[in-house]
């Protein structure tokens, strides 16, 4: 594929002009929009961009985002081409430009090329000197592709001095591994770029959706609560006392925050955590298992039958629950004149 320097002005309507690198002008045109996919396209019909050239100082996000996809680097001058620079540099070609979209591309691209054109006479004097014009296209391809890399360097790996019959049998194989090496290489190169630029942004979409967790778990757990404050209203409202179950004594200051445990009836058949609840001021706990424990309220022995499910919580008769703590009241007064006795 020929390579060809390539202005573009890009904005609601772009100019794109192509140059060969003889400074031959293979296409100037005007699309309406930026439709980089299809620019991409256009350009590629004529050929491979060694070069991508803006007429301002600072290149613009479009012309940075076709460089990269074509993988070449970017021309700019050291100051933004005031018009009439652009009109002098395009003087040659005053009846093919039909707007200034066309104007400002064709002015990047024919500054560019003015720039590089003595580098591009090098490499063809120094091809031509060494019988290895063959290799103009490549040469010239991967001195503007690659950093860090002169023309000898590439020019001893395109074709290493070897005896004029070997270089005869070997001089085809030679430059499709070498460009297949360097095809590799820029391919490594734009996979490992592509990489980063996901790898940011997958950090970027993680801490996103980090927060967005946060959120969803606090709004989940005061949707929690407030159902279990509905539940609780809806008892109240059938003439019942609310008892909160607790599957785990856990979490207790939590609980107490949202749903204030002072007076409330709880629920519970978790032993171990009986003894948690003395700081919170609880009415009194309800249980299916025995426990012998000391607690600073009452624990009421009952069968989770004998209680109503409403919503997300349980319920209990009024006159049952009285019922119940007279009886436990009853006990620790029994309980309390036969130590006296024993004393």
């Amino acid at each position: 594929m020929r390579n060809v320097i390539v202005g573009i002005d890009a904005g609601l309507n772009s100019g794109v002009a192509i140059l060969s690198t003889e400074g031959e002008l293979l296409l100037l045109n005007t699309f309406r929009g930026y439709n980089r996919g299809t620019i991409i396209r256009e350009i590629l019909k004529i050929g491979r961009p060694i070069l991508l050239a803006t007429d301002r100082k600072k290149a613009p996000k479009a012309i940075k985002e076709l460089a990269s996809s074509f993988g070449c680097r970017i021309l700019r001058p050291k100051r933004d081409l005031n018009r009439e620079e652009k009109e002098e540099i395009t003087i040659g070609y005053k009846e093919k430009i039909k707007d200034d979209h066309q104007l400002d591309a064709l002015s990047s691209a024919l500054y560019a090329y003015r720039k590089v054109k003595r580098k591009i006479e090098t490499v063809k004097h120094f091809l031509t000197k060494k019988g290895l014009m063959e290799y103009f296209d490549e040469a010239l391809y991967y001195l503007f592709k690659l950093r860090d890399v002169n023309l000898e360097w590439i020019i001893n790996e395109l074709a290493k001095e070897e005896k004029e019959e070997e270089i005869v049998q070997k001089k085809e194989k030679k430059k499709e591994g070498f460009v297949e090496l360097f095809k590799e290489r820029i391919e490594l190169e734009k996979e490992l770029e592509r990489l980063r630029k996901e790898l940011n942004s997958y950090r970027k979409l993680k801490l996103q959706f980090d927060e967005l967790l946060k959120y969803k778990d606090g709004f989940e757990k005061l949707s929690h609560y407030f159902e279990i404050i509905k539940s609780m209203e809806k008892a109240r409202g059938l003439g019942l006392v609310p008892v909160l179950p607790l599957e785990k004594i856990e979490n207790l200051e939590e609980l107490d925050s949202h749903l204030c445990l002072e007076g409330r009836v709880v629920f519970s058949n978790d032993t171990s955590g009986f003894k948690l609840l003395n700081n919170y001021g609880i009415k009194c706990l309800l249980t299916e298992v025995s426990f012998e424990g000391k607690t600073k309220y009452p624990v009421l022995k009952i069968e989770k039958g004998e209680l109503k499910k409403i919503g997300n919580i349980y319920a209990i008769e009024e006159k049952t629950l009285d019922e119940k703590l007279k009886e436990v009241m009853k006990e620790e007064i029994r309980r309390w004149i036969e130590e006296e006795r024993e004393r």
